[in-house]
């Protein structure tokens, strides 16, 4: 019998990616509620046109929210989660593993997002958004990447090492497509 054949085996296969990429997903959030906390204070600073800030202490409020906000998202998987920071796909079950959980994960958020949508507050409605963008991100463009770097590992095995950062990379700007 071989692995692929033994169903405790090939389901560690599946699970081996899975704090990787939810480590990806919580530092791409985290990354463009930040963004967003930085257009807001451009807005509320009169760097660009009033959109979503009524008055400036409605816009410094929710400046510092949304700051604090991102830091607790991006110091979960640094502190409380283990640090895995790597991607390593060495075989066809890493690759299923990774793109199993990413649309899994992605789907999680995206129903979750949702449900907690509230039409009432402007603030919360983009993060909403920015949650569904990342969701989107991660059903279609990121297990594309992945496949594309299981396709080509051998072309650019210098990079390997740097799998999880260019996915961070690409799953940042990925997610600007679906804004």
């Amino acid at each position: 019998m071989n692995r692929f054949q033994s169903p405790t085996q090939n389901f560690g296969l599946i699970l081996t990616g899975t704090s990787a990429i939810f480590n990806l997903y919580l530092l791409t959030i985290g990354t463009l509620i930040l963004g967003f906390s930085t257009y807001i204070a451009l807005e509320t600073l009169g760097g660009t046109e009033r959109s979503i800030v009524q008055w400036t202490g409605e816009g410094f409020l929710w400046i510092v929210v949304l700051f604090f906000m991102s830091l607790f998202i991006l110091f979960i998987p640094t502190d409380l989660l283990k640090p895995k920071f790597d991607l390593t796909i060495g075989d066809f079950g890493h690759l299923v593993g990774y793109i199993v959980f990413t649309i899994a994960n992605s789907i999680f958020f995206l129903l979750l997002s949702r449900f907690i949508n509230p039409n009432n507050n402007d603030y919360l409605s983009e993060v909403a958004n920015l949650f569904e963008a990342v969701s989107f991100s991660g059903l279609i463009v990121i297990p594309i990447s992945l496949f594309l770097l299981f396709q080509f590992k051998k072309n650019i095995k210098y990079f390997e090492r740097y799998y999880f950062y260019l996915l961070f990379f690409v799953w940042t700007i990925s997610s600007q497509l679906f804004l």
